[in-house]
């Protein structure tokens, strides 16, 4: 859940800062970004709601690779001048506090099938 919650975050994070982006980037980087970000949201969310651990599993590679695409996206905007060196840093240590949290224990299938009924329960308790 932690991941979950800090993912939703992020992606905050990252709006908040595309949103100082140049205007002609609303359908380049600015969008780029923002989906990526999101995506490492959705795809926990979608994944938790999977038939099976196997399946989770599948959605968390896809929260991998879109964790990798904002660093790399985040690259692209540091050598642009659209962020800062400490928003850079900053941003990209996010990334990979994500990225270890939830591909943190030894055995993946055992924190996917923690991390996917933390979730679950998290949308029931919403109700």
């Amino acid at each position: 859940m932690r991941v979950y919650k800090k993912a939703v975050a992020y992606t905050r994070t990252i709006y908040e800062l595309t949103a100082k982006f140049s205007k002609s980037e609303v359908l380049g980087l600015t969008s780029q970004l923002r989906r990526a970000a999101y995506s490492i949201v959705l795809n926990i969310a979608e994944g938790a709601g999977s038939g099976s651990t196997r399946e989770f599993i599948g959605f968390l590679d896809i929260v991998q690779r879109s964790t990798f695409e904002v660093m790399a996206g985040l690259d692209i905007a540091k050598e642009i001048g659209f962020i800062c060196m400490d928003d850079y840093r900053q941003n990209q240590q996010e990334a990979i506090e994500i990225s270890h949290a939830q591909r943190a224990s030894a055995k993946p299938e055992e924190a996917a099938i923690g991390l996917r009924l933390n979730v679950q329960r998290y949308y029931v308790n919403m109700r």
